[in-house]
């Protein structure tokens, strides 16, 4: 059985998450799907599953939600790893991950992570960029995307599979 890492990304910070892990896992059999694209996933297929996403507002993508929602009971039975993308670092992204994954999510886990954001300003959308500006002094492109501590991700993920 392999590994299937489930994720939705607006700009591409979690897919660049998604791919990052997925070439960093030392189990060769990864699919990574993009949720916006494919729904409906066998989950049966799959022993490990990694779920992740980017904060808007505080928010992670509804359909993520909804993903983590409606196969709550069967995640709960597979290794688990998740990981948020966001601006805010420190104690306000743990926040943000602990108020977007459910708790038994959180709790069975067997790795969390939380990797910093991007923001490419011609991305964005004139409302965004409005909003970005005043609710966290945001004018102009930024990276704050951490690649360690998607490969310390990965690496945890790893040894919890050997």
């Amino acid at each position: 059985m392999g590994t299937l890492i489930v994720y939705m990304s607006k700009h591409g910070c979690a897919e660049k998450a998604a791919r990052i892990i997925s070439e960093s896992l030392a189990d060769g059999d990864v699919t990574a799907v993009d949720l916006k694209s494919r729904a409906d996933i066998d989950l049966s297929r799959y022993d490990t599953v990694i779920i992740g996403g980017s904060i808007y507002l505080g928010s992670i993508q509804k359909g993520l939600r909804k993903f983590c929602e409606k196969n709550l009971p069967e995640l709960l039975t597979k290794r688990i790893g998740l990981f948020i993308c966001c601006m805010n670092q420190d104690e306000a992204a743990r926040k943000h991950y602990e108020a977007v994954f459910d708790e038994a999510l959180r709790t069975h886990a067997a790795a969390a992570g939380i990797f910093g954001g991007e923001l490419d300003f011609d991305q964005l959308s004139l409302l965004e960029k409005s909003v970005l500006s005043q609710a966290v002094n945001i004018t102009e492109s930024v990276s704050r995307f951490d690649k360690s501590a998607v490969r310390k991700f990965a690496a945890k993920l790893t040894r919890a599979l050997g």
